[in-house]
C-alpha cells in the first residue's frame, strides 16, 4: 500500500468512525489532500517510467548506433508519444513580492496584509533570498507582547523559539531561515513534494545563485499536476 492509498484509507476510517462528529469543511479538506497526494504519486511515477523508457532507449542506442534512427521531438516528427512534465517556471508567479531584511515590523505587517499573502520572501540588496517571513512569525511577537508572560526556567526553554521571535523588530530577525525554495527547472512534481513535506503554502523560487525569480503557490502545483495527469490519459 502506497502512501496515497494510506492516507485515503485512513480518511475513510476517520469519517467512518462511531460517535465522531465531523469539523466544519472537514470532508472538502481531505478531498482536496488526497487529490493533491494522489495527483502527486501518480505523475511522479509516470515520470520515473519515463526516464526508465529513455535510459533503455539511450542503452540500445549505444550498443547499436547504425541501426538506430536518430529520435526528435519536433511537432510532426517525434516517434515519443510522452510529454515533457510540467516545470515550476510555468506555474510561478512573476514578479514576486518580497521585503528587504531591515523592514520593520510593522511595515511587514503591512505587507502582508496589502499582498493579501501568509508568506513573504526576505531579500538582500541583491534580490538574494534569506529567509521566509511569515503571518506566524508575526503572531509569535505579538503574542508574546500583548500577554506581558514571563515564564519561568523550564518554560523559557520550552518557548525559546518564540520569545527569540518576541525581540525581534525587522524581518531579517522575525524570519525562519534557511528558506526552502525551488528552480524555475524543476518539475512540478518535485516542488509539490517539497510543498506537501513542508506544509508551506508558498515557495520563493530562486535562480542558481539565490536570487529570487518568483513565487509558486500549492494551488498552482495542484493544478498543474491535476491538469499534466488529465492530459496524459487522454
Amino acid at each position: 500500500m502506497n502512501d496515497f492509498e494510506r492516507f485515503s484509507a485512513g480518511a475513510e476510517a476517520r469519517r467512518a468512525a462511531p460517535g465522531r462528529t465531523p469539523r466544519p469543511d472537514e470532508e472538502r479538506r481531505e478531498d482536496l489532500l488526497t487529490r493533491y497526494i494522489g495527483a502527486v504519486a501518480s505523475v511522479s511515477a509516470k515520470h520515473a517510467a519515463v526516464r526508465l523508457s529513455a535510459a533503455v532507449q539511450n542503452a540500445e542506442k549505444a550498443e547499436t548506433p547504425e541501426k538506430t534512427p536518430a529520435r526528435t521531438t519536433q511537432a510532426g516528427n517525434s516517434t515519443d508519444t510522452h510529454t515533457e512534465p510540467p516545470l515550476v517556471r510555468e506555474v510561478m508567479d512573476v514578479p514576486a513580492a518580497s521585503v528587504r531584511e531591515d523592514t520593520p515590523f510593522l511595515e511587514v505587517a503591512r505587507m502582508l496584509t496589502r499582498e493579501d499573502v501568509g508568506s513573504l520572501p526576505v531579500v538582500d540588496a541583491e534580490d538574494h533570498v534569506l529567509g521566509v517571513v511569515s503571518e506566524s512569525d508575526l503572531l509569535a511577537k505579538a503574542a508574546v507582547e500583548a500577554s506581558g508572560h514571563h515564564p519561568g526556567v523550564l518554560a523559557r526553554l520550552r518557548e525559546r523559539r518564540l520569545h527569540d521571535k518576541a525581540r525581534g523588530e525587522t524581518a531579517e530577525t522575525l524570519m525562519t531561515s534557511p528558506a526552502i525554495t525551488v528552480y524555475p527547472r524543476q518539475t512540478v512534481a518535485e516542488a509539490a513534494w517539497l510543498v506537501a513535506l513542508s506544509r508551506l503554502k508558498r515557495l520563493p523560487v530562486t535562480d542558481h545563485s539565490g536570487r529570487l525569480v518568483g513565487v509558486v503557490h500549492r494551488n498552482a502545483l495542484l493544478n498543474a499536476l491535476i491538469r499534466d495527469e488529465t492530459q496524459t490519459g487522454e
